[in-house]
């Protein structure tokens, strides 16, 4: 088959076709689109035309025999001809496959190809590849992957999260995570050695590999219930997965027209039929493409759907009628995400959901009113994000509801949350509008808030779990007193303006439950000393982190006089990973040379990450004879003889780090992709 230009359906770029491609998936390179190719099958027809036909007549010339002969010849040689030609072009046909039905003419891969998927599994099962079994390989039931930042160095890697088991939900049983360098992109032909997966979710970076000879699908996953990927329609995935009407889960598809993109035109199957085959669907995560006429009238073939996540997209002629949610009296959890430049119809469908446990409303522009939720008994989860709400009136009294986030900039009137009583957890986005006084609210046990808001909950008892957002203002850590069941800290720094006192420190050293505390970002004076914030406070562990995932985040800042530190006997985790430490003693602001001093004052420390902070060697670790895990990696560091020196070490990652003594490392001491 030659191909010289095939266009994509949905963006219209030209789409990269492997060389030796015949049929599978190609994925559009501008816009992620998944176009299937199927050669196309000539239908050919052939002529002869005979003028004179001798048969029986003795009287027949030589010359007819001669002629007649020539034709019969012409028609065998064609016939072959045309067989042959036929059977190259069906060829590539006959390894479609019915749903339900493993191919048994294409073979899929028993083990990975990819370096990182490699890794990955010698990780998960603690053995060389080579000695990895098929049998090792059918026993995780969870796996998912994507490419994200490691907080820990910052560095962009594929993060892995695997489980053995599964809760009925699909959710990981006992979670192992790992992060992994590796290539931009990975086949999903080295998802087929994992026969035994029950949940699966892929990110972005995934796409068939066409240079052998397996199988571009995954229906050797035969017990597949939970499936997440990108950008994929439910023809590919009828296509991809082995049992459809298996599937209990499914994330990341689209609703849009799916025309054949495929030569061969006999195979296309009717859209209802395919939606049709995932009738078990109970959780689904879908977006609408603007052009899709059905809208959302196409989920009456999911009946079972428990849990529904909608994503508009813009661009619409007319508004997405919302009314064929009513159908959907199964349904506890329902997310909708609008295309927040449009409208959409029929808002009032809501107040028909009584059925509703938790609810996600964004992006909306003509969501104006609460009012819909005094019909909704059982509602406990409430989401709300880039609404024009005035008020939460509609809120009032709802003794149901439990758990609140608000990221609403038009909100002017926040009184009825006061009388949320059975609120367990609230959380804030930035906001100028005034929280009423929530002291009455006893079961509150996690909040999220902004500085200006620490008046409201001041000494709350009941609290055991609380984020602070650094606004355009300094505060005293004085509000935390009283706060006797505080186990788990936040305290986040915007990087300009806006900083918690040093009176913190004092503060924390009185929460009798305090566990850990986190600082992200820049969340302290850089020229006032936080001595007493940054040891000592009787915690078991301790987290300087960025701000948050973006490329401009600010690094992690302690800022205190060295000379005045204490000993601290409690902490057993610290991460100081690209974080800087100020020593007012000098005005030197750098990690290397103050953190052998800061160091040295944590005697019972078991875990500490240091990556990415250019350390040329160990020094600043030595005496640090407690340490069990260690994580230098993203570092300069060549000679790592001193690792010796540490009796208690047995997990150590060096990714990064141009070591050139790898064979001195104990045999005790593990090498690891990531500290769990």
């Amino acid at each position: 088959m030659t191909v010289t230009k095939i266009e994509c359906p949905n963006c219209h770029g030209q789409l990269d076709i492997p060389d030796g491609l015949k049929e599978g998936f190609v994925t559009c390179k501008f816009c992620n689109t998944k176009v299937y190719i199927e050669p196309y099958k000539p239908n050919i027809t052939q002529n002869f035309n005979i003028k004179e036909v001798n048969y029986n007549k003795p009287d027949a010339t030589v010359h007819n025999n001669s002629k007649l002969l020539n034709v019969i010849a012409v028609v065998v040689i064609l016939g072959i001809l045309s067989t042959a030609f036929l059977f190259v072009s069906i060829l590539p046909l006959l390894r479609y496959r019915s749903p339900g039905i493993v191919s048994n003419k294409e073979s899929y891969r028993t083990t990975p190809k990819a370096d990182v998927m490699k890794s990955f599994s010698e990780k998960a099962f603690s053995k060389p590849l080579s000695k990895i079994t098929a049998k090792d390989y059918a026993s995780l039931q969870y796996l998912a992957i994507i490419k994200k930042k490691d907080l820990s160095d910052g560095v962009d890697k594929w993060f892995f999260s695997y489980s053995t088991s599964v809760d009925d939900s699909g959710k990981p049983v006992e979670e192992h995570t790992v992060y992994l360098p590796g290539a931009d992109y990975l086949d999903e032909e080295d998802i087929q050695p994992f026969t035994g997966l029950i949940s699966l979710s892929l990110g972005s970076g995934f796409r068939y590999s066409y240079d052998d000879d397996n199988a571009n699908d995954l229906r050797c996953l035969s017990n597949l219930q939970f499936f997440s990927t990108e950008y994929a329609t439910f023809s590919e995935m009828e296509r991809t997965l082995l049992n459809p009407e298996k599937i209990i889960g499914l994330s990341g598809v689209t609703f849009r027209d799916e025309p054949s993109y495929s030569y061969d035109y006999s195979k296309t199957k009717d859209i209802a039929d395919i939606y049709k085959s995932f009738s078990s669907l109970r959780e689904l995560s879908v977006s609408v493409d603007s052009d899709f006429e059905p809208g959302i009238s196409v989920l009456s073939y999911f009946p079972n759907l428990e849990h529904l996540a909608l994503r508009i997209e813009s661009g619409r002629d007319e508004p997405l009628d919302l009314s064929p949610l009513s159908s959907l009296s199964n349904c506890k959890s329902l997310f909708i995400n609008g295309p927040y430049s449009q409208s959409v119809g029929n808002l009032s469908v809501l107040s028909g959901m009584p059925q509703i446990e938790n609810l996600g409303i964004s992006n909306i522009p003509n969501f104006k009113d609460l009012q819909f939720a005094q019909n909704m008994p059982k509602l406990k989860s409430l989401h709300l994000v880039s609404l024009p709400i005035l008020s939460l009136d509609g809120l009032r009294n709802i003794s149901s509801l439990n758990s609140l986030y608000l990221d609403c900039s038009n909100l002017k009137n926040a009184d009825a949350l006061s009388s949320l009583t059975s609120l367990q957890t609230l959380g804030f986005a930035y906001h100028n509008y005034e929280i009423p006084d929530l002291h009455g609210l006893s079961a509150l046990e996690n909040a999220e808030v902004y500085c200006n808001d620490l008046d409201k909950i001041a000494g709350m008892p009941s609290l055991k779990s609380l984020t602070i957002h650094n606004s355009a203002q300094e505060y005293e850590g004085d509000f935390l007193r009283g706060m006797n069941s505080l186990s788990d800290l936040v305290i986040v720094g915007n990087g300009i303006i806006g900083e918690v006192l040093p009176s913190l420190g004092p503060a924390l050293r009185e929460l009798p439950s305090l566990q850990k505390v986190t600082f992200r970002g820049t969340p302290m004076d850089s020229y006032q000393d936080y001595s007493s914030s940054l040891s000592n406070l009787g915690v078991k562990e301790m987290y300087f982190l960025l701000e948050d995932d973006s490329i401009t985040a600010d690094k992690p800042l302690l800022p205190l006089y060295l000379s005045k530190l204490e000993d601290d006997y409690t902490v057993q985790v610290l991460n100081l990973s690209l974080a800087r430490i100020q020593n007012l003693d000098n005005e030197t602001r750098n990690f290397y040379p103050n953190a052998k001093a800061y160091l040295s004052h944590f005697k019972a420390l078991k875990r500490l990450y240091i990556a990415g902070n250019t350390l040329e060697n160990l020094d600043c670790i030595e005496g640090l004879t407690t340490l069990e895990e260690l994580d230098i990696s993203e570092n300069y560091i060549s000679d790592i003889s001193a690792l010796r020196n540490f009796p208690n070490l047995k997990k150590v990652k060096l990714s990064g780090n141009p070591v050139v003594n790898m064979e001195i490392l104990l045999d005790s001491i593990e090498i690891v992709p990531s500290l769990d």
